[in-house]
């Protein structure tokens, strides 16, 4: 029996390093890469053997093209979907799948956004990174000092990495972006005084990014780990001008505990100087699950998680997860103080030789509230 092969794709979106109106814009795109690759192996998972020569088809004249709706569902931004089409090909035997496509994404609470971008591998895995172009017109509730005030950000973004392959486990590279934001009260109200400095900025940031790796596999690993920092400098213009660094660290490590059960950990760190927009900041919802983006959110940074991943059968499986973060209050925020959240979800398998899952997670946090959150990929 031929083994397996091993994946290697985008992480899920939803991570630290896009911040703001990136969040939305980065969803659109990396959500889209996950479920266009695992379109792409399920033509492939059909149990009917190939001919020869349609095996290991490189190229770019080899590629495919998909197109999919992909369902959101987040606490912040509520229930919508992502419309997402594109171009997938793979440059070499080693190289990941590489993507070029766009989408469009919107919600039950009146946010919008349209992107076009990809990711690329070529070289035997040696040259690797992403970019995207995308804008957005987002409705949702900021936090200031402890209170829910709903507000508008619309704005567009230009970002990409770059990373070197050093090793099979090793990449490092430079990362760029600019993004222009604007905020507004909803339907013509005022903004709160406290952000009114920060209504219109863009900002130019560059920064570098490193990665180890030794996972098994990228969209579900057993084993092994996954170190990734992230080290930028911002520069803003506009109604006010700052400069500030960021600074993002995260650790994931896996176990196997047989062919059907993994336990997955992941620790985190995010440190903000002062007076950062309050969408670059330390954003507590962008790494437990059962927290809004913008509720608990500030300088600095600490959190944990575990997740218990059991499989059913080959098509479906379930997760048991709870996670803790502290942040630490800047001048729109209070101290969290000690956070956490827990919950169980269902996996469904779209794709059985690439072991890409479609993701339900039910939560409950220390403020009983629950959300529910749909996706594509596992959170860590």
């Amino acid at each position: 029996m031929a083994a397996k092969p091993k994946s290697r794709a985008t992480r899920r979106p939803g991570l630290p390093e896009l911040s703001g109106p990136a969040i939305v814009l980065g969803l659109i795109l990396l959500a889209f890469a996950g479920e266009a690759q695992a379109q792409d192996a399920a033509t492939e998972d059909t149990g009917a053997a190939d001919p020869p020569q349609a095996e290991n088809k490189t190229g770019f004249g080899a590629g495919s093209f998909v197109a999919v709706p992909i369902p959101v569902n987040n606490p912040t931004f509520g229930t919508g979907v992502v419309l997402g089409g594109g171009y997938l090909f793979k440059a070499d035997e080693k190289s990941d799948t590489s993507f070029i496509g766009g989408g469009v994404f919107g919600a039950n609470e009146g946010s919008r956004a349209g992107a076009l971008g990809g990711s690329f591998s070529f070289a035997d895995k040696r040259y690797n990174g992403f970019g995207f172009l995308a804008a957005a017109d987002l409705s949702y509730e900021l936090f200031i000092l402890g209170q829910p005030v709903r507000i508008e950000q619309d704005g567009a973004a230009v970002q990409g990495e770059f990373r070197y392959g050093f090793t099979e486990t090793l990449s490092a590279g430079l990362s760029l972006r600019y993004v222009e934001s604007r905020l507004s009260g909803i339907n013509g109200t005022d903004l709160p005084e406290q952000i009114q400095d920060i209504s219109d900025l863009s900002i130019a940031t560059v920064g570098v990014v490193g990665q180890w790796d030794t996972r098994d596999d990228t969209f579900y690993p057993t084993t092994g780990g996954l170190l990734d920092l992230e080290l930028t400098y911002n520069e803003t213009s506009g109604v006010q001008n700052l400069t500030y660094t960021r600074s993002i660290i995260g650790y994931d490590h896996f176990w196997s505990l047989g062919e059907r059960s993994v336990i997955g950990a992941r620790l985190a760190g995010c440190a903000v100087q002062d007076r950062a927009p309050f969408y670059e900041t330390c954003l507590l919802g962008s790494e437990i699950r059962g927290f809004s983006l913008f509720e608990f959110y500030g300088d600095q940074m600490v959190t944990a998680q575990a997740e218990y991943r059991g499989r059913i059968n080959e098509r479906f499986g379930y997760v048991a997860f709870a996670g803790v973060g502290d942040v630490r209050r800047n001048f729109l925020s209070f101290d969290s103080g000690t956070r956490y959240a827990g919950g169980i979800g269902g996996r469904y398998r779209v794709s059985k030789e690439f072991d890409l899952d479609v993701s339900l997670d039910l939560t409950l946090n220390d403020k009983n509230e629950s959300f529910v959150y749909f996706y594509v990929g596992q959170s860590f």
